[in-house]
């Protein structure tokens, strides 16, 4: 009975303090007369009556009397944290803290105020001492994840927010955070599941149908994606990520008049974002009166307002633009600067990458390859497509793709994930020293594992191209595994090559962000290919020359053709038209018919190649190129 009065007096407290709107002389008086539990009770009912700046002056009143309360200081830094003040909550958090070093509560709130301020590698140190005080705490794992991923710890995070989800099942932004680590991973079919999760405890989070729509795209279903961002769009048609993203997925559809308008709009939308100017700049051929530019050179003044993803977006954007108008220097100087920002981003290792392919060629000699005749899956299925970026592997997929009897599925990661699992702690358990030790049931087996993930993709088709670029580091293994796989190797002129690669923010790690790391690189793998090529037996790889392809389409295109073990089928010369989804660089390019304007495209760039052409005419491989 006692109990039920002092709620019910306190109750009337409230809503007297809430009539009279009190200011804070009286909010003393009042607080005078009540002990600080009793106040603090009163300062949670005014903020379920939606008054925080009194329930904020009776919680300064009570610290007035009594300045190391620790409640009301946790409190008041709660309810300024609550008010989008994080700086102002630093000071009674920090001083909780100090008072009640064993509040896990505590500590995840300084955390989250710090984190809030852009410091996140602080707010570590106070989200681990939260769950190190409270195992079971599922907000502090959840906080930990999202400050994990702002430093970039995004398998740290990933496993936070699974712990935290594991503590609390139904934690729908934990789902979608976790989702977004997964996708940064380019786990994507991971990362669609999570956000389902998410969505199914909120079916209207536009923000989770993006992300949705973006792993689904990702992951080879661009249509089910397109639906995603059409459903994101019904329910809020200013969302302009929403309409970003039904450009990219309308573009890789081939649908470009109608992703150029879902460009156009998100830059109408969001004025200021680098990002939808860039979509929208690779979209079309800018002229020297263009809005656009004139809206894209308003936010170069104001660059360094911009995150670092942000600038590089736009710098790519501009020398988009500044390359249509022939203003070349312009055009370069922008290239410049953003590939100078994601190379100082990345953590990409040239040494070891380097070392890398060097080692492969020792491992995967001859004799190794002829070691065990007839072992592996035999299998015809897999077609690879190999080669640098940017040199017409996209325009052989199509090509291919075009037929038929073929389905085209574009990058798949199979075979740089399968041979990282390769890993022990013996040398000879890790990819590439693991080839002479890889048993003919075991050769079996991993091939059988790739044609079961390609036939996945298509279950019905005859062959499946897998145009992952890289892929020609696994060229032995593939040939050890898969005996009757055929090889593609896509060749164009390396500087074109090269220049192309430095002219595309690719968002990724990799080595096209520096031109003599990028030099390095395309002579290491020049010597790889030269490599394969001497101990794989005959047959097996097709070279095709860029150059060569584009002037005599059809006759190289029913070579691609035959070596394939196909007939040939006229639709293979009208690639363009091939209703399929296109998720590469080359997304536009493959949209029309043959044309030749890319090939001695560096010329324009000569002048300020030297780093790229010193690095391709440098060092033991004795790779050389023309420079003028």
């Amino acid at each position: 009975m006692l109990a039920a009065r002092a709620r019910a007096h306190l109750r009337q407290m409230v809503i007297l303090l809430a009539k009279k709107s009190i200011v804070a002389t009286d909010m003393q008086n009042s607080t005078n007369r009540l002990m600080p539990a009793q106040a603090l009770a009163v300062a949670a009912m005014l903020r379920e009556a939606k008054r925080p700046a009194d329930a904020e002056r009776l919680y300064r009143a009570v610290l007035a009397s009594d300045p190391e309360h620790f409640d009301s200081l946790h409190a008041l830094g709660v309810l300024l944290l609550e008010r989008n003040a994080p700086q102002e909550a630093l000071a009674p958090l920090e001083k909780a803290v100090l008072l009640n070093p064993h509040s896990a509560e505590a500590h995840n709130d300084l955390g989250t105020a710090v984190a809030s301020l852009g410091r996140p590698r602080e707010a570590i140190t106070h989200f681990e001492k939260a769950i190190s005080l409270d195992p079971g705490f599922a907000t502090a794992h959840y906080n930990l994840g999202n400050a994990l991923r702002a430093e970039d710890r995004v398998g740290e995070a990933i496993r936070q927010f699974k712990q935290a989800i594991a503590l609390r099942p139904d934690y729908p932004t934990a789902e979608f955070h976790l989702a977004g680590a997964l996708a940064k991973q380019e786990r994507h079919e991971e990362a669609a599941e999570h956000y389902r999760k998410a969505l199914a405890g909120r079916p209207d989070w536009v923000a989770a149908l993006c992300g949705l729509g973006f792993s689904l795209h990702a992951s080879d279903q661009t249509e089910q994606g397109l639906a995603c961002y059409e459903r994101a769009l019904v329910l809020d048609p200013a969302s302009a990520d929403a309409h970003h993203g039904l450009g990219l997925t309308q573009q890789a559809l081939g649908r470009l008049q109608d992703s150029r308008q879902s460009f156009a709009k998100a830059v109408e939308l969001a004025p200021t974002a680098p990002t939808f100017h860039r979509s929208l700049a690779e979209t079309k051929r800018f002229r020297a009166d263009d809005p656009q530019l004139a809206a894209m050179e308003d936010l170069a003044r104001r660059m360094e307002t911009y995150g670092d993803d942000q600038q590089a977006a736009l710098h790519f954007a501009l020398g988009k633009a500044y390359a249509d108008l022939g203003r070349h220097a312009a055009a370069f100087e922008h290239l410049l600067q953003g590939n100078a920002i994601r190379h100082r981003l990345d953590e990409y290792n040239e040494r070891a990458q380097l070392d890398m392919m060097r080692h492969i060629e020792k491992v995967f000699t001859a004799d190794l390859l002829r070691r065990q005749p007839g072992a592996g899956d035999p299998s015809p299925l897999p077609i690879l497509i190999v080669s640098m970026p940017r040199s017409g592997s996209t325009l052989i997929e199509q090509t291919l793709a075009s037929h038929p009897r073929v389905f085209g599925a574009g990058e798949l990661r199979f075979l740089p994930r399968a041979t990282k699992a390769f890993r022990g702690r013996r040398v000879e358990e890790c990819f590439p020293e693991i080839a002479n030790h890889l048993s003919a049931e075991q050769l079996r087996q991993f091939g059988a594992r790739y044609v079961e993930h390609l036939q996945s993709r298509a279950p019905t088709a005859e062959r499946v191209t897998d145009k992952m670029p890289g892929n020609y580091l696994y060229l032995g293994l593939i040939h050890m595994t898969l005996p009757n796989a055929r090889i593609i190797h896509a060749r164009r002129d390396p500087l074109d090559t090269c220049v192309s690669c430095f002219s595309h923010n690719f968002g990724i790690k990799s080595f096209t962000a520096d031109l003599g790391t990028l030099g390095r690189h395309y002579r290491s793998y020049e010597a790889l290919m030269a490599h394969w090529r001497a101990v794989l037996p005959p047959g097996v790889m097709l070279e095709v020359q860029y150059e060569e392809l584009v002037a005599d389409f059809e006759n190289h295109a029913r070579r691609i053709v035959e070596f394939c073990g196909l007939d040939w089928d006229p639709r293979c010369l009208a690639f363009h038209e091939t209703p399929r989804a296109v998720r590469t660089a080359s997304v536009l390019q493959v949209r029309e018919p043959i044309f030749t304007r890319s090939i001695g495209r560096w010329r324009d760039y000569e002048p300020w190649l030297g780093p790229l052409i010193a690095a391709l005419n440098g060092g033991p491989t004795g790779t050389s190129v023309r420079s003028g």
